[in-house]
Formats: C-alpha cells, structure tokens, sequence
C-alpha cells in the first residue's frame, strides 16, 4: 500500500491515540479542527484498506428516541499496518 496521505495520517494517528474510545466522525473532526467531510473522506480510503469499520451503534438521543450511532473502529489489519510504507 503507498504511505498515507498528510490528512489519513492525522486521523489515523487519532483513532491510534484514542483507541477503544467510542469516537464518532464528528468527534474526530471536531478534536483535529478538520471539516467533517475531509475526515470522512480518510475514513471511506482508510475502509477501502481494511483498516476501520463504522460499528453501528443502537442508542437513546437527548429527548428518549432511538438513534443509530456509528463508532468508528480500527480492525486488527491496523495493528500492523505501517503508515509510512511506500
């Protein structure tokens, strides 16, 4: 796989730092001061490696209606990948 780009690498790295942390799309964009569409962005490239899943989540929102919440989740191909390989 080539090295990643600038932007994957910090949402990689992220997902690394917080690992088993339920972190969402928005979370992400918000701690890396990132567009939300850029990040989602790396994650569809960083899905299409195998290296996340958007673990779908059923939970209760502020008001006590069902709502589907996506956690996203490194995969075990992640432990060993090495972002810098060309």
């Amino acid at each position: 796989m080539p090295a990643m780009k600038e932007t994957s690498r910090k949402v990689y790295d992220f997902l690394k730092e917080t690992e088993g942390s339920d972190v969402t799309l928005n979370s992400i964009a918000t701690a890396l001061e990132m567009g939300v569409r850029s990040v989602n962005g790396c994650l569809v490239g960083m899905q299409k490696k195998g290296l996340v899943v958007r673990e779908e989540v059923k939970t209760l929102d502020e008001n006590g209606k069902d709502t589907v919440t996506k956690f996203i989740r490194l995969t075990p191909l992640a432990e060993t990948y090495d972002p810098d390989a060309e």
